[in-house]
């Protein structure tokens, strides 16, 4: 199937919303203000006693060396903010007449297509922070091998995309006449 076959064929897509990433933004920009204050104390206590033992160009020549390790300190938070960003931003969710394609990956990238007959149950799943911030967890239980459970993490309007993919789902069930059978 060609690419364009592809884009006019999906029904649905979908990303983890940023929104996911808030708390690891407030969390870093609380370890960035601890860190800034507490280079401010650190420093007062340390400056009077190499004051006696430094000469003052020694002095100035460690409060920069001491600046810059704060700073290397304070910006990792930064970058691992920043990673997250993008870990999210490279999931992408399609929905097509026949499967569904989950793509993610920032420097490598994995494609899983899943046959929608395959989807033995759906569930969502949203959390207090979640709820709070209107996204949801769709989960499908599937009788695949390579890939059993797929969670699509961070979908807004997460109860119209379950129900979008549940009638495919029964659609192309009936289409291939699948039936489940549990043994026990």
């Amino acid at each position: 199937m060609t690419a364009t076959a592809l884009a006019r064929d999906c029904l649905w897509r979908g990303k983890p919303s940023q929104l996911l990433n808030l708390p690891h933004i407030a969390t870093s920009l609380l370890v960035i203000g601890i860190i800034a204050f507490g280079h401010k104390l650190i420093w007062s206590s340390l400056e009077s006693p190499l004051a006696g033992v430094l000469s003052d160009s020694q002095l100035a020549q460690f409060r920069t060396y001491f600046l810059y390790a704060v700073a290397a300190i304070a910006i990792s938070p930064v970058f691992t903010v920043l990673w997250r960003m993008a870990v999210l931003q490279s999931i992408s969710y399609s929905l097509f007449m026949e499967r569904f394609i989950e793509r993610h990956g920032v420097l490598n990238r994995s494609t899983n297509n899943l046959e929608l007959f395959r989807v033995k149950d759906i569930g969502l799943r949203q959390d207090f922070f979640e709820r709070v911030i209107g996204l949801g967890t769709i989960i499908l239980y599937t009788s695949d091998t390579s890939c059993p459970i797929v969670q699509l993490t961070g979908i807004e309007d997460a109860e119209r995309a379950l129900e979008l993919i549940r009638d495919r789902v029964n659609v192309e069930r009936n289409r291939k006449n699948v039936r489940e059978f549990d043994v026990n």
